[in-house]
C-alpha cells in the first residue's frame, strides 16, 4: 500500500460551526496524495458526528475520538498515527485554499529543505531559502507565524527521531515550543509567503489574554524561555535583531509570571522569591510603556527594590478590586431600587 505524501492533523472540540468548512477545502485541494486525520477531543457538540461523516465519504480520513485533554493531547495522538513523508497541521476553525498544500509541497521538490514555513501575514513575493548558519533570518520580520504550528510543512523522519512532540503540561506556549525544538533539530527551512492558509480571527479561541494559576503560568515560563535559549544555541543565532525578537518572546511569559503572582493570591514569600529567581533585567531592559505605573515597576524591579514593588502591586490590586467591589454594590443597590 503506497504512503501518503503528507498528513494532515486536525484537532478538534466542540467547532461544529467551522468544522465542515475547514474539512471540504482540505479535501478540494488541487494536491490529492495526503490523509486526514481528525482528532476528535471528546467534543459535546456535533463535531464528532461530522468527522465520522465525512470519513464515510473518503477514504483519506481517519477520525480517532478521544476524552477531552486538551488540544496537545489530541495533536500528539494524530503524530502518533501519522504515515506521511510530511506533517501540516490545520485548526478545525480554520481553512485553506484550494492549491495550499500544491504549493507548501511545491517547495520541497527542488530544494532540500526540513521544513516549509508559510504563513497568513506574511507578504513576501519570492521563497528564500534559510540554512544552518542563517536560521536569524526567520526571526527578523513578524514573529507571529513563528510561534504557531499550522502554516507549515514538517519532515516527519525528525519528528520521530527526535520524538518531538507538544508539551501537555503547558496551558500556553505549547506550539511555539514544539515548532523551536523542530527548528533545533533541523538544517534547512525554506520561508516563503503567504500559501493560503486562512486563519479564523472570529473563533475566539486566543487563550494569550486568559489567566492561568502560578504553577501553571511557571511551567509556561520555564518551558517556554528553555525552548527559545536552546534554539539560539543550537542555530547558533547571534543577529542583535533575531535574539532582542526571541528575547521580547521570553518577556511575554515573564510578564504573564509577574501578573499571576498578583492576581492569583500567591503567598507573600513565593512573591518576592519568584521575583528574584525569574529573569527581571531582561524584562526592564525590553519594557517599554507610557503608562504610570509600569513606569514604577520597571523603575524598582531595576534598582531591586522587590519588596517596594510588590506593596505597590498589592495595594493597587487592593484599590482595584475595592472599586469593582463597589460597582458591584451599586449595581445591585439600583436594581433593587428600580423593582420597588
Amino acid at each position: 500500500m503506497k504512503l501518503p505524501l503528507i498528513s494532515i492533523i486536525v484537532p478538534t472540540y466542540n467547532s461544529e460551526t467551522y468544522l465542515g468548512k475547514c474539512v471540504r477545502s482540505i479535501l478540494a485541494q488541487s494536491f490529492k496524495d495526503f490523509e486526514l486525520l481528525l482528532i476528535d477531543d471528546g467534543s459535546t457538540d456535533k463535531s464528532g458526528k461530522i468527522c465520522d461523516y465525512f470519513a464515510k465519504a473518503d477514504n483519506r480520513i481517519k477520525v480517532y475520538h478521544k476524552e477531552n485533554s486538551g488540544v496537545s493531547s489530541a495533536r500528539n495522538l494524530g503524530l502518533d498515527n501519522i504515515s506521511g513523508v510530511w506533517v501540516t497541521f490545520i485548526d478545525s476553525d480554520d481553512c485553506i485554499e484550494q492549491n495550499y498544500l500544491e504549493k507548501l509541497i511545491s517547495h520541497t521538490e527542488s530544494n532540500i529543505v526540513d521544513l516549509v514555513i508559510s504563513g497568513y501575514k506574511i507578504t513576501a513575493k519570492n521563497h528564500r531559502l534559510v540554512h544552518d548558519n542563517s536560521y536569524h533570518l526567520l526571526f527578523l520580520g513578524n514573529t507571529s507565524c513563528y510561534t504557531v504550528p499550522w502554516g507549515k510543512l514538517f519532515k516527519t523522519s525528525i519528528i520521530i527521531q527526535n520524538h518531538i512532540r507538544f508539551n501537555e503540561k503547558m496551558k500556553l506556549g505549547e506550539d511555539m515550543v514544539f515548532l523551536y525544538e523542530f527548528i533545533s533539530q533541523s538544517s534547512t527551512a525554506c520561508l516563503t509567503g503567504n500559501t493560503g492558509y486562512n486563519y479564523n480571527t472570529n473563533a475566539g479561541n486566543s487563550l494569550s489574554k486568559r489567566m492561568f494559576s502560578y504553577e501553571d503560568e511557571i511551567i509556561i515560563y520555564k518551558y517556554g524561555t528553555s525552548a527559545i535559549e536552546t534554539l539560539i544555541a543550537n542555530k547558533h543565532i547571534t543577529d542583535n535583531l533575531a535574539i532582542e525578537r526571541l528575547s521580547q518572546l521570553k518577556v511575554f511569559f515573564i510578564r504573564r509570571v509577574l501578573n499571576s503572582l498578583y492576581y492569583n493570591n500567591v503567598d507573600r514569600r513565593i512573591r518576592i522569591q519568584t521575583i528574584k529567581t525569574i529573569n527581571t533585567p531582561l524584562y526592564v531592559s525590553l519594557t517599554i510603556s507610557n503608562d504610570w505605573k509600569n513606569k514604577i515597576y520597571t523603575w524598582l524591579l531595576a534598582r531591586h527594590l522587590y519588596t517596594c514593588y510588590d506593596l505597590l502591586r498589592t495595594s493597587i490590586i487592593s484599590m482595584k478590586r475595592t472599586t469593582q467591589n463597589n460597582k458591584k454594590h451599586d449595581s445591585l443597590h439600583n436594581k433593587i431600587l428600580n423593582q420597588i
